[in-house]
């Protein structure tokens, strides 16, 4: 029996030392592995320079990295089109899996993805931050749904007017020039078009092809200026289908497309209607614009696309007025690309730790230069170096606080779809009636929604 005993301690004793140390080997070789960070982006639709909008993602990240030793960023670059970018993020989110524990998203999906369950709310973690607390509450409004905050807009968006001051002078046009009312535009664009006929006088987007996005880039902006802007009814809860605000917004592209004003319909309702026009301000084809405060950036050195050294001298910048100079007398729609965080991620703390690093003044500064968005944060947005290099950025970032923005619910994807086919229609087709336009927006949102949640105002 003893001799059986130290057999058995000599078989079994080291064989269990070895697998203890195998075990303290592995313990250590997992205690040594990184904590996998994710985060999804656009580099391509949201983003003025792939190239420089990457430098700003991957130097943010090796920062992070550096703050939160033995944390690897895992970076998801989104190509493509805006529907493209939407789609993979719409993929992504599906599978615990395969979602990243912060992305950036566009401000309107917001309301659809919360209420999906993807978002994780931050109150509790915003309400103790002095960025918070310097960001306008337009822009807060923008990520605030029934109360719950979703979103921390590191980029923001908001549209104007640019003018070209050359075939202004040819047409007689005093400048600068600030029209107060929707006829004043009209009126200048049937000037320019007298004076250069080869040009297209006005160059203002719509187009389904472009998603969502087209929304804000293109008809809001009047919408809000019209004399009833109201696309949800805070009263009811129903979505306005037909009103006084809808039919000026439709009937101003009706007219802009009847006197043949307006830009080519393969231009302005093109999903790259955003991306072309910068091309063709620099070469006096467009006289007046309804555009957003990126494309001076677009015209700066460091993007080139194209270089445009002269842009400041030769385009001037106008608020877009009301219908008829009411109100505030200035219209804007405001388009935000905020940071989200992934309800299910188990990396909740690290998340917000990035939105923390990315909304620090010099790195809110750099996204927008490089983005090409106007910052959040009003400090960081009057910043002398930033305002001062260019003209516009001032003048954009004092529309953020009266800009105005879309409903946070997740319904409204369906009115902007049907919005968005009334305007193209009218563009297309310039002989159809502001009535058969409301009808064609009408059909497709009760399509999709009951009629008792659809209102005529």
């Amino acid at each position: 029996m003893k001799f059986r005993r130290n057999l058995f301690n000599y078989l079994v004793l080291p064989a269990a030392v070895s697998l203890g140390v195998l075990g303290a080997m592995e313990s250590s070789a997992s205690a040594q592995e990184p904590v996998v960070f994710k985060i999804a982006y656009s580099c391509d639709y949201v983003p003025i320079s792939t190239t420089l909008c990457n430098a700003w993602w991957n130097n943010i990240s090796t920062e992070f990295e550096a703050a939160n030793p033995g944390v690897k960023v895992q970076k998801i670059g989104l190509p493509g089109s805006f529907i493209d970018f939407e789609n993979k993020i719409s993929l992504l989110l599906r599978s615990p899996s395969t979602a990243p524990d912060l992305l950036e998203i566009f401000d309107q999906d917001e309301s659809l993805w919360s209420s999906s369950g993807y978002l994780l709310p931050l109150n509790a973690y915003l309400k103790d931050q002095p960025f918070w607390n310097n960001i306008p509450q337009s822009i807060k409004t923008q990520s605030s749904i029934a109360g719950k905050v979703y979103g921390v807009s590191h980029a923001e968006n908001d549209m104007a007017l640019y003018y070209d001051k050359t075939l202004f002078k040819a047409a007689g046009i005093p400048m600068p020039w600030q029209p107060k009312t929707w006829a004043d535009i009209v009126v200048a664009a049937e000037n320019l078009k007298k004076a250069n006929p080869k040009t297209w006088p006005l160059y203002a987007m719509s187009g389904e092809a472009g998603g969502l996005a087209m929304v804000g880039y293109g008809g809001l902006s009047f919408l809000l200026g019209s004399s009833d802007p109201t696309i949800l009814d805070p009263k009811t809860g129903k979505w306005v289908v037909d009103s006084k605000g809808l039919r000026e917004t439709i009937a101003f592209y009706k007219e802009i497309s009847q006197k043949g004003l307006i830009a080519p319909a393969s231009q302005v309702l093109s999903a790259q209607n955003t991306d072309n026009l910068p091309a063709f301000m620099p070469k006096h084809q467009v006289g007046i614009a309804v555009m957003g405060n990126w494309m001076p950036d677009i015209w700066s050195k460091e993007v080139s696309n194209p270089y445009y050294p002269d842009s400041a001298k030769e385009m001037g910048y106008a608020n877009l007025p009301t219908i008829n100079g009411g109100g505030i007398g200035i219209a804007s729609a405001l388009v935000g690309w905020p940071l989200v965080v992934y309800a299910k991620t188990p990396n909740r703390d690290l998340a917000i730790k990035f939105i923390e690093l990315a909304m620090k003044p010099e790195n809110q500064l750099s996204a927008a230069i490089e983005i090409g968005g106007l910052p959040s944060q009003t400090d960081v947005l009057n910043t002398p170096s930033y305002v001062d290099e260019n003209p516009y950025r001032a003048k954009f970032g004092a529309l953020i606080p009266i800009a105005g923005g879309v409903p946070a619910d997740p319904n409204f994807a369906i009115w902007a779809v049907g919005f968005l086919q009334a305007t193209d229609a009218v563009v297309l087709n310039p002989n159809m009636s502001v009535d058969d336009a409301i009808a064609k927006l009408k059909d497709t949102v009760t399509n999709q929604l009951s009629d008792d949640q659809v209102e005529t105002r």
